[in-house]
């Protein structure tokens, strides 16, 4: 009943670009060009994040240059934005993979197993340790492993801690990671842009680096679910971003028509943890994401 809440939860929060308001343009600006600020990176596949073993990544927000963990700790702390209504939220998961035991298929690697790790804790709240399930040949409905999952009410923290009690042969672990600079989109409100006009987005974030995430909405009222359509990696040497008409392009508009733009500043770094053989990826960031219908 717990996981049919959370994918009902998500569908929600999601089916919120719904709106029956009229939609009026956004700001843009066409006097600059700040492609000099602008990286284009890969959006990777969905299957290669954390994100796999969850309902889906609301927030869009992790990139494909984490896929190669095989463990990892995320901390995001969501705002978002449609026609409306705010909303914000916590959201932390957590998974161990078991690389040497891979599940196959055809001598296809279909899945991971994942470790029990106890008791797992970000600061003062305990995460759900959330049963993963498969079926198998020969062995029907399938045990194997668990993830990890919390969503609270937002709240501004400055450092987080993981503790966990540990399980089997992976020891108990205490691990503290700072968060990063909280960011807040100043002029993009949830409306509409036109691609055939640079854009202009201001926020206040002091990171060094911001990074973009645009998810387009797809599936019906049912299905909908959000696929990773382009990550900008942005400079921030000012504060704000015109985004050229020449990368508003590559928005895939004939495939969809309604996207999720999710601004980012984030932290991350690794440590071993004894008992698990490969790195764990330990990531935070602050989030805010918006809802857009983007038009030629």
């Amino acid at each position: 009943m717990k996981k049919m809440n959370n994918k009902i939860f998500l569908l929600i929060i999601i089916a919120f670009v719904l709106g029956c308001q009229k939609p009026g343009p956004v700001e843009l600006i066409d006097d600059k060009d700040d492609s000099k600020l602008i990286d284009i990176k890969s959006t990777g596949s969905v299957s290669d994040t954390l994100y796999a073993v969850s309902v889906g990544d609301t927030s869009g927000n992790f990139g494909p240059q984490n896929s190669r963990y095989y463990a990892k700790l995320i901390y995001q702390s969501i705002r978002f934005e449609r026609l409306s209504r705010k909303d914000s939220l916590i959201n932390a998961e957590a998974i161990f993979f078991d690389k040497d035991n891979s599940i196959k298929h055809n001598d296809r690697i279909v899945a991971f197993p994942s470790f029990d790790v106890g008791a797992l804790k970000i600061n003062e709240d305990v995460l759900n340790k959330i049963p993963r399930r498969m079926m198998l040949p020969m062995r029907g409905d399938t045990l194997i492993g668990y993830r990890y999952q919390l969503r609270k009410n937002y709240e501004l923290t400055t450092a987080n801690k993981w503790t966990a009690t540990g399980s089997g042969s992976i020891d108990a672990f205490d691990i503290s990671i700072s968060s990063p600079p909280t960011i807040r989109v100043l002029n993009l409100p949830p409306r509409f842009i036109n691609v055939s006009e640079p854009l202009n987005i201001k926020w206040d974030c002091a990171n060094p680096i911001i990074n973009i995430f645009i998810s387009g909405e797809a599936g019906d009222l049912l299905t909908r679910r959000l696929v990773p359509v382009m990550h900008l990696q942005i400079r921030n040497k000012k504060g704000e971003v015109t985004i050229p008409v020449k990368i508003l392009e590559l928005i895939p508009i004939k495939k969809f028509s309604r996207f999720v733009f999710s601004f980012v500043s984030e932290s991350s770094g690794t440590v071993r943890i004894s008992g698990y053989p490969e790195d764990v990826l330990v990531h935070s960031s602050s989030v805010h994401s918006i809802f857009l219908s983007v038009r030629p």
